[in-house]
């Protein structure tokens, strides 16, 4: 249904024009928009004729109408905050947005192109009437019909059950391709909508309610969009809303009294303006509707200070008891709204020893300040407990803290077990990486980007037995408007702190920092996890461990760092957009190598603790051949953990070597120079006698004749097969290479059994070929591990093939077999089907372990000989 077309202000309404393009009563042909260089200008303006028929009423005036609408436009056009450089935007949206950057005139005309975005419900007595004391037409209640379906979809029901709030809701549909293709378009559509409220002189609150789409119609103007620019925020669902500023800025017009009759005022002057049109209101409609956005507001902040008899009071008035007095209503509604209670910084001390136990960690807070434990804390349309709340001076759990500067312990989504992954390589780095990725990266396609706050600064600090990421929020003016998040590294749970402060100009934000950083580091874990990796590094570092363990540390360590090398990549260049004044395609692929540079360094005091482990190995007995294993790990550690400008194109390389990203720092190069003396000086450790080991290690070298001491070996290996005794036969002493060829059929024939009885458990003449691909794959996932485990011990008997003298005619051999034997490790999964392949390899990616290149490496160097 259209909607009305008569602003409140005598010009067009802004909405009725945003109809008329969504619906191609109105557009723009090639050529009618014109861009200087800086903004764009109107040729012309084009009625649909072919609509005629479809026309609304309000349509027969139409050389009147398409002036107003071009008033408006060109209104927005001006709108230097919605202004997006052409090369921030992605290629397919190009040809969408005309020539040139994108502008209010062309964000706006987006509505045209088969409306890749538009308003659902477009009248104004809709959005607006309620407030203003008006009467909603009866064709009005098929466009609510619509938009409630849209709320329920996107679960947004809450609205529904609030006139206030629905009055000032407004749906935006939009196609997924312009969120992910347009840097904040959230944000923008947000801003040309403030821009129409004003063209026709409207101060009043919204709510924006973003549900995605992908429309198919809008093909014809819109490219694809293979992945979100910097910037973009492609949730389904999002919301924008200005209840809150809106509310502080009717407050804020002057004190308690005055405030009241701001209240009343802006309810007779929004009433007198509606009075003028045809469908006007009274004046105590117009209060009463004031005073139901006061009650929404609070609603919307958390948990309401206004009294259920007081909603219910405006109720019956809203319901037609004239004999309720609404500016003692108001006055009683103001009072009970407390103000907000800012903590004092000025002296903090910590020698009362006072201690907060949270649900999985404790924490110290300062002297005067209390900790109120099992606190219910209001949050929008929800109430979430949390096992302690900290703010200063005296309070208990009945008190409302929600307006006082206080600390709060998070504890988001309970215990979950430990998985294989964090069991094995779950250290410090590896949070970190996720942590930094988490609160940067703008890609996010499932929705969680809707509640991810904006990060403006952040830091890692150490506390008692773990470490913590600490970072800051976006600043707010106002109560709750300073937050910094402290998030303890953990494996079995997400719990953290949020120290919430009001923010006024001039405050000392560097006070509030360090408070969240003395208390961070006294933040102790009840159950702190050491993965399997870092207990062999600390055990390797006393004790000989078995050769096998020390390989296997080292691949497990380098593992973070290349698993989330393109997170933090990606990250750092969202990082680096939503911060640039004027972005810059260069500085942002430089920003992406930063992050990435900052990654490897994290990796140094690692390696370095790893050669410290090879000299205690090398005075504990291992033998040559062992040690130049070790040595062969650690200089793939090396080569891959750090990268080189290899991993970017030709051009980008050029640009990263040029700015010296990725140049070894010297605590990087004093590491390497060690390795490479252990290389050179077969059997000896890692430094010239009497240098210094890092940290404390102290050790005394063996001989080298004591190194080469073999003991008798053992394979201990899950997925056991026939291959296995003859394996460690090999391992231990002399055999032929018909007997290591056979060894290796026996493995490679077992394996393929097994992967292929696998692959049929996880396919069904239920499923469909996609699903059995994907289930293909996953098997060939599980089984690439085993079989790089069997191509490592084949490697492992090779080698001792070669210390026990077998004949070079024979070491030939027996090397071709392995050779043959580690291909079967698969880096791709196929089933001879193009298409199934690509689903099979996009749904369940078939990589080989991180450890083949570690193996494979020892097999050249052997094959070399």
């Amino acid at each position: 249904m259209e909607p009305e077309y008569r602003g409140l202000n005598g010009r067009i309404d802004a909405l009725a024009a945003a109809w008329l393009f969504a619906n191609d009563q109105l557009f723009f042909m090639d050529g009618d928009i014109a861009w200087d260089g800086t903004h764009h200008s109107i040729n012309g303006l084009q009625s649909n004729i072919a609509l005629q028929s479809e026309a609304p009423d309000f349509w027969s005036d139409r050389l009147t109408l398409a002036k107003g609408a071009a008033d408006l436009v060109l209104y927005i056009e001006q709108d230097e905050d919605l202004i997006v450089p052409r090369s921030q935007i992605s290629p397919g949206l190009h040809e969408a947005i005309r020539d040139g950057d994108l502008t209010g005139l062309t964000l706006f005309n987006l509505q045209a192109c088969a409306r890749a975005f538009q308003f659902l419900d477009g009248s104004n007595f809709t959005a607006y009437g309620s407030l203003l004391g008006g009467k909603p037409q009866a064709e009005d209640e098929s466009n609510r019909e619509i938009v409630q379906k849209v709320l329920q979809t996107a679960g947004m029901d809450h609205l529904l059950e609030n006139p206030a709030a629905m009055s000032m809701t407004r749906v935006v549909m939009f196609d997924t391709r312009l969120a992910k293709g347009i840097p904040n378009f959230f944000g923008l559509v947000t801003k040309m909508y403030q821009d129409m409220l004003a063209f026709n002189e409207i101060d009043l609150p919204y709510i924006l309610v973003f549900v995605a789409t992908r429309n198919v119609d809008a093909d014809q103007c819109l490219g694809e969009v293979d992945k979100p620019v910097p910037g973009a925020g492609s949730e389904p669902v999002h919301v924008e809303t200005n209840v809150q500023e809106w509310q502080e800025a009717q407050e804020s017009k002057g004190s308690e009294e005055s405030s009241e009759v701001s209240m009343a005022d802006s309810g007779e002057q929004a009433a007198g303006e509606a009075a003028d049109e045809e469908d006007g209101g009274s004046e105590r409609d117009a209060i009463i509707a004031m005073l139901n956005l006061l009650v929404l507001g609070q609603g919307l902040n958390g948990k309401s200070y206004i009294s259920q008899d007081l909603i219910d009071e405006l109720a019956r008035a809203e319901d037609g008891d004239e004999s309720i007095d609404l500016m003692d209503l108001a006055k009683r509604m103001n009072a009970s709204v407390p103000n907000s209670e800012s903590a004092d910084l000025s002296s903090v001390t910590f020698d009362d020893g006072n201690i907060a136990n949270g649900r999985r960690f404790k924490i110290a807070y300062p002297d005067g300040w209390t900790a109120v434990e099992d606190y219910e804390e209001s949050a929008l349309f929800m109430t979430q407990a949390r096992p302690f709340v900290i703010v200063q001076g005296e309070a208990t759990a009945e008190d409302d803290l929600s307006l006082r500067d206080r600390i709060i312990y998070s504890s988001l989504d309970g215990d979950h077990e430990i998985d294989e992954v964090d069991e094995k390589y779950g250290f410090d780095d590896k949070y970190w990486a996720l942590r930094w990725w988490s609160s940067y990266d703008r890609s996010d396609d499932e929705g969680i980007a809707s509640m991810k706050p904006t990060v403006v600064w952040d830091t890692e600090v150490e506390a008692v037995n773990t470490k913590c990421f600490v970072s800051q929020q976006e600043i707010n003016d106002g109560p709750n408007g300073l937050e910094f998040d402290v998030y303890p590294y953990a494996a079995d749970h997400l719990d953290s702190l949020r120290f919430v402060f009001t923010y006024e100009d001039g405050m000392d934000v560097e006070a509030v920092k360090s408070l969240v950083l003395k208390m961070a580091k006294s933040i102790e874990l009840d159950k702190p996890h050491e993965p399997k990796c870092m207990k062999t590094l600390k055990k390797a570092l006393s004790e000989k461990v078995p050769v096998d363990d020390f390989i296997e540390m080292a691949s497990d360590i380098f593992n973070p760092y290349a698993a989330l090398r393109q997170n933090i990549f990606t990250a750092a260049q969202y990082k680096y957009a939503q911060a640039a004044d004027q972005f810059d395609e260069t500085e942002c692929t430089l920003a992406g190598a930063r992050g990435i540079a900052c990654l490897a360094n994290r990796a140094i005091p690692k390696f370095e603790k790893m050669l410290d482990a090879y000299d205690v190995q090398v005075a504990s007995g291992y033998t040559i051949g062992e040690l130049e294993r070790v040595l062969d790990a650690l200089e793939v550690f090396s080569r891959v953990a750090f990268p080189t400008t290899e991993i970017f194109d030709c051009n980008d390389a050029k640009l990263v070597e040029d700015e010296g990203i990725f140049d070894a720092p010297e605590e990087l190069q004093i590491v390497r120079d060690r390795l490479n003396y252990a290389k050179e000086h077969g059997g000896m450790p890692s430094k010239p006698s009497g240098a210094k080991l890092s940290g404390s290690t102290v050790v005394a070298f063996a001989s080298v004749a004591q190194a080469k001491t073999r003991e008798r070996k053992v394979i201990s290996e899950s997925f056991t097969t026939d291959a296995i005794p003859r394996l460690e036969k090999a391992l231990n002493e002399r055999v032929s290479s018909s007997y290591f060829i056979e060894t290796s059929e026996i493995a490679a024939n077992a394996l393929m059994v097994a992967r292929q009885e696998a692959c049929d458990e996880e396919t069904s003449s239920w499923n469909s070929d996609e699903d059995n691909v994907i289930g293909m794959a996953r098997a060939f996932c599980k089984f690439n591990s085993i079989i790089c485990r069997y191509y490592g011990y084949f490697v492992d008997a090779l080698e001792a093939q070669v210390e026990l003298g077998a004949t070079p005619g024979d070491i030939k051999k027996m090397a071709a077999e392995v050779n043959e034997f580690g291909e079967l490790v698969a880096d791709r999964f196929s089933c001879g089907n193009e298409y199934l392949d690509e689903v099979a390899n996009e749904q369940s990616p078939v990589v080989r372990p991180a450890e083949y290149q570690i193996i494979r490496s020892r097999w050249q160097k052997i094959n070399s000989r």
